[in-house]
Protein backbone atom coordinates (compact mmCIF):
# COMPACT_ATOMS: atom_id res chain seq x y z
CA UNK A 1 0.00 0.00 0.00
CA UNK A 2 1.32 3.64 -0.86
CA UNK A 3 -0.31 6.99 -0.40
CA UNK A 4 2.19 9.96 -1.40
CA UNK A 5 0.42 13.85 -1.46
CA UNK A 6 1.43 17.16 -1.24
CA UNK A 7 -0.29 20.46 -0.35
CA UNK A 8 0.94 23.98 -0.94
CA UNK A 9 0.71 26.82 1.60
CA UNK A 10 1.52 30.60 2.31
CA UNK A 11 3.61 30.56 5.54
CA UNK A 12 4.86 33.98 7.12
CA UNK A 13 7.65 32.23 8.82
CA UNK A 14 11.00 31.77 7.48
CA UNK A 15 12.52 27.85 6.88
CA UNK A 16 14.57 28.10 9.44
CA UNK A 17 11.80 29.20 11.20
CA UNK A 18 9.38 26.68 10.58
CA UNK A 19 12.56 23.81 11.36
CA UNK A 20 12.72 25.84 15.04
CA UNK A 21 8.56 25.41 15.19
CA UNK A 22 8.02 21.65 13.88
CA UNK A 23 11.86 20.80 16.20
CA UNK A 24 10.09 21.97 19.24
CA UNK A 25 6.80 20.79 18.69
CA UNK A 26 8.29 17.04 18.75
CA UNK A 27 5.90 14.82 16.78
CA UNK A 28 8.68 13.87 14.34
CA UNK A 29 12.72 14.44 14.28
CA UNK A 30 13.18 17.24 11.81
CA UNK A 31 16.35 17.46 9.73
CA UNK A 32 17.87 20.58 7.50
CA UNK A 33 19.13 19.69 4.06
CA UNK A 34 19.83 20.86 0.84
CA UNK A 35 19.90 18.80 -2.47
CA UNK A 36 20.00 20.24 -6.20
CA UNK A 37 16.40 19.17 -7.14
CA UNK A 38 15.21 21.77 -4.28
CA UNK A 39 17.47 23.51 -2.46
CA UNK A 40 16.95 23.60 1.19
CA UNK A 41 14.49 21.82 2.80
CA UNK A 42 13.64 19.79 5.88
CA UNK A 43 12.54 16.59 6.52
CA UNK A 44 11.24 14.03 8.95
CA UNK A 45 10.69 10.08 9.31
CA UNK A 46 6.95 9.89 9.82
CA UNK A 47 6.69 5.74 9.92
CA UNK A 48 9.63 3.81 11.21
CA UNK A 49 10.59 0.34 9.78
CA UNK A 50 8.72 -1.84 8.61
CA UNK A 51 6.69 0.85 7.49
CA UNK A 52 8.44 3.56 5.06
CA UNK A 53 7.33 7.19 5.69
CA UNK A 54 9.08 10.70 4.98
CA UNK A 55 7.36 14.43 5.03
CA UNK A 56 9.30 16.75 3.03
CA UNK A 57 8.93 20.51 3.20
CA UNK A 58 10.68 22.59 0.32
CA UNK A 59 10.40 26.31 -0.52
CA UNK A 60 8.70 27.01 -3.81
CA UNK A 61 8.96 30.84 -4.78
CA UNK A 62 7.12 32.11 -2.16
CA UNK A 63 4.85 29.32 -0.87
CA UNK A 64 5.65 26.34 0.60
CA UNK A 65 4.99 22.87 -0.92
CA UNK A 66 4.66 19.66 2.54
CA UNK A 67 5.47 16.56 0.61
CA UNK A 68 3.96 13.30 1.60
CA UNK A 69 5.05 9.89 0.98
CA UNK A 70 4.50 6.57 3.05
CA UNK A 71 4.72 2.77 2.01
CA UNK A 72 3.77 -0.11 3.67
CA UNK A 73 2.76 -4.12 3.20
CA UNK A 74 2.01 -4.53 6.76
CA UNK A 75 -1.93 -5.19 8.38
CA UNK A 76 -3.26 -1.74 9.77
CA UNK A 77 -1.60 0.41 6.80
CA UNK A 78 -4.79 2.55 6.48
CA UNK A 79 -4.99 3.67 9.94
CA UNK A 80 -1.21 4.56 10.16
CA UNK A 81 -1.71 6.35 7.18
CA UNK A 82 -4.60 8.29 8.33
CA UNK A 83 -2.93 9.14 11.56
CA UNK A 84 0.24 10.75 9.75
CA UNK A 85 -2.32 12.85 7.88
CA UNK A 86 -4.06 13.79 10.69
CA UNK A 87 -0.69 14.79 12.43
CA UNK A 88 -0.10 16.50 9.32
CA UNK A 89 -3.30 18.41 8.98
CA UNK A 90 -4.12 18.84 13.23
CA UNK A 91 -0.29 19.71 13.96
CA UNK A 92 1.70 20.51 11.44
CA UNK A 93 0.55 22.90 9.28
CA UNK A 94 -0.61 25.07 12.42
CA UNK A 95 2.30 25.09 14.22
CA UNK A 96 3.58 26.70 11.51
CA UNK A 97 0.94 29.06 10.51
CA UNK A 98 -0.15 27.72 7.23
CA UNK A 99 -2.64 29.27 5.32
CA UNK A 100 -4.22 29.08 1.83
CA UNK A 101 -3.54 24.59 1.69
CA UNK A 102 -3.80 23.46 -1.87
CA UNK A 103 -3.37 20.12 -3.10
CA UNK A 104 -0.45 20.27 -5.67
CA UNK A 105 1.96 18.14 -7.72
CA UNK A 106 3.58 15.96 -5.35
CA UNK A 107 7.52 16.02 -5.87
CA UNK A 108 8.26 12.09 -5.83
CA UNK A 109 6.75 11.81 -9.75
Amino acid sequence: MTDLYAYSFYSPLSMAEIFQRLDALGTWRWIERDNDNWGEYISARALRDPHDGMVKLISDGGRYIINVYLRSDQPGAGAAFAAIRDTVFQQVLPAIDASDILKTNDIES
